[in-house]
């Protein structure tokens, strides 16, 4: 596979897909509740906002990778720049069409657009609150007499050659 196929290749591991895909079912929950209570201007409102918001979020993950890869030309940075400078410029064009729209009251595209956002920052969160969870439950696992070779956070933090510091082999 060349290069510029793997760039784009869909990786499930990747928290921008993941983020992305809450994002559109989220979405289309709420869209769908909305047409239920028969507000569909508020619907499409909401879905044209998450879109942009995705969107914004999507062009984030694959273009990060992209610029920062070791062989990657030496215009990188410049296309990241000028992709950062002109997202507001469309996103401003993507709203003014939407209000354009017959029947979209413009209030509901503001929940899609903070969407995004607000997903990126209770992934942080939860990833906050869950690793005490983690390092409890390896900790539980190693009482029990469970085959475990090293924490959870010493793997994520160790070095990446040499021993891992805080490991079960290492503590005998």
């Amino acid at each position: 596979m060349s290069d510029g196929n793997k760039l784009l290749s869909f990786d499930k591991s990747n928290p921008v897909y993941k983020l992305a895909a809450a994002g559109i079912l989220l979405t289309a929950a709420v869209c769908a509740v909305l047409v239920h209570m028969h507000l569909a201007g508020w619907a499409i409102g909401m879905a044209a906002g998450s879109a942009i918001s995705l969107f914004s979020l999507l062009s984030l993950g694959i273009l990060i990778p992209i610029v920062m890869m070791p062989n990657a030309p030496g215009a990188s940075q410049f296309l990241l720049g000028l992709v950062l400078f002109l997202k507001l410029p469309i996103y401003a064009i993507l709203l003014w069409v939407v209000s354009l729209m017959p029947g979209v009251d413009m209030r509901s595209t503001v929940p899609g657009v903070i969407l995004a956002p607000t997903l990126v920052g209770a992934h942080a969160v939860l990833q906050v609150l869950w690793e005490p969870i983690r390092e409890s439950a390896h900790r539980r696992r190693v009482k029990r007499g469970g085959r475990v070779n090293a924490a959870p956070s010493a793997v994520r933090n160790a070095p990446r050659y040499g021993s891992v510091p805080g490991s079960v082999r290492e503590q005998g």
